[in-house]
C-alpha cells in the first residue's frame, strides 16, 4: 500500500534526522542494491556452512562421549540452516534475471533461419 503525502514527508524528515544524528551508523544501514544485501547473506552462510561442518566433524571424534553425539546433531542443524540461507538468497539473486528474460519477446527466428512451422 502506498504511503500517503503527508506519511512520505515525515518518513523523509525521519530519515533525514537519521542521517543527521549518526552519518555512519545510517550508512552502514543503506543498502541501495538488493546483491550487496545478498552477497553479503551468501558470505555469512558460507562462515556458518563451514562452522557447521567442523561441529560435525568434531562432534564425529568425539562421539564416545554423550556430549560429541549432540554436538555434530548441532553442526547438521547449522549446515541445514546455512544452506537454506544460502539456496533462499541465490533464489532472491536470480528472480530478477529470471522475471527479465520472461519479458523478452520469443523471436520466430533462429541463428538468422526462419524456424520450420509445426
Amino acid at each position: 500500500m502506498p504511503l500517503t503525502e503527508h506519511e512520505q514527508r515525515a518518513l523523509e524528515q525521519i530519515e533525514r534526522d537519521f542521517h543527521i544524528d549518526d552519518p555512519a551508523f545510517a550508512d552502514s544501514y543503506r543498502c541501495t542494491e538488493p546483491r550487496n544485501y545478498h552477497g553479503r547473506r551468501l558470505r555469512r552462510c558460507s562462515l556458518l556452512l563451514l562452522v557447521g561442518l567442523g561441529l560435525l566433524l568434531t562432534g564425529v571424534a568425539i562421539h564416545p562421549t554423550g556430549v560429541g553425539t549432540g554436538v555434530a546433531v548441532g553442526g547438521f542443524i547449522l549446515m541445514v540452516a546455512a544452506l537454506t540461507g544460502a539456496v533462499a538468497s541465490c533464489r532472491s539473486l536470480s528472480r530478477p534475471l529470471i522475471d527479465h528474460l520472461a519479458t523478452l519477446p520469443r523471436s520466430a527466428t533462429r541463428r538468422g533461419k526462419q524456424a520450420s512451422p509445426p
